[in-house]
């Protein structure tokens, strides 16, 4: 990587379409995000979900799995993609940064054996 500038980073929006505009405000939010440290990297989208589309991680600094509004433990086939994109990746190329927020972070655990389950209904945290 020559510079934080420079930086190439690919993200999968892992979020099946719906009425809101969901895949729109996460994009706009990891290109402010990225912007602000990197003005002049180059920020890539994939859809996983209906295009069933994956990054070339060989081309990329940092591969980004989104947060989503499904159930990570879920079995439908976009999600099983996900997960052996995750494996195949960290087998092929180990050196690749992966970030993984929220439902991708579940997916990780999950492609490399983990349990995902839900939470019980209620409160996390108390004040």
């Amino acid at each position: 990587m020559d510079s934080v500038s420079n930086l190439k980073i690919a993200v999968l929006i892992n979020t099946p379409p719906d009425e809101t505009d969901f895949q729109s405000v996460v994009r706009e939010c990891f290109r402010e995000a990225f912007a602000s440290i990197a003005p002049t990297g180059e920020v890539d989208f994939y859809d996983p979900v209906v295009e069933r589309k994956f990054p070339d991680a060989s081309r990329y600094d940092l591969v980004v799995l989104s947060g989503g509004k499904i159930d990570a433990a879920c079995s439908d086939p976009w999600v099983l993609g996900v997960l052996d994109y995750v494996r195949i990746t960290a087998r092929d190329l180990p050196k690749t940064k992966i970030l993984a927020v929220c439902w991708g972070h579940q997916a990780v655990s999950r492609a490399f054996g983990g349990q995902v389950r839900p939470v019980p209904a209620g409160e996390i945290v108390r004040a």
